[in-house]
């Protein structure tokens, strides 16, 4: 299971670490398999959340998890150059909130959420 502190000290590594592995291909290769893991994980968590009725039956939800890691890449280079965390938390409940629910206010996952 991945909790929220988990998240939070492995995002700029995944995201950061890609950048900086490109010539040593066993660190190139298990960031891969992170940021491969990591959009697994939000796939299933959309996928939850389409079966619980939260989100449009028409949701393209591969779409929705290149969207989500995108803005999860944008927010951890943010705080790496120093944005503040009410910015960067202000950027990740716009991105939820632009995702396709059903009806405004339905039942939306918790940024506390885990993932297993």
């Amino acid at each position: 299971m991945i909790n929220a502190t988990m998240r939070a000290s492995s995002g700029c590594l995944i995201t950061l670490g890609g950048q900086a592995s490109t010539h040593a291909s066993v660190a190139s290769t298990a960031v891969a398999s992170l940021q491969a893991a990591t959009w697994a994980a939000v796939y299933r968590r959309l996928q939850l959340s389409l079966s619980e009725g939260a989100l449009s039956a028409t949701a393209d939800l591969s779409a929705l998890a290149d969207f989500l890691i995108t803005v999860v890449d944008g927010i951890s280079l943010q705080a790496q150059r120093g944005t503040k965390a009410p910015a960067l938390e202000s950027a990740a409940t716009m991105a939820v909130n632009a995702l396709p629910w059903i009806e405004p206010g339905s039942q939306r996952p918790s940024m506390a959420d885990t993932v297993d």
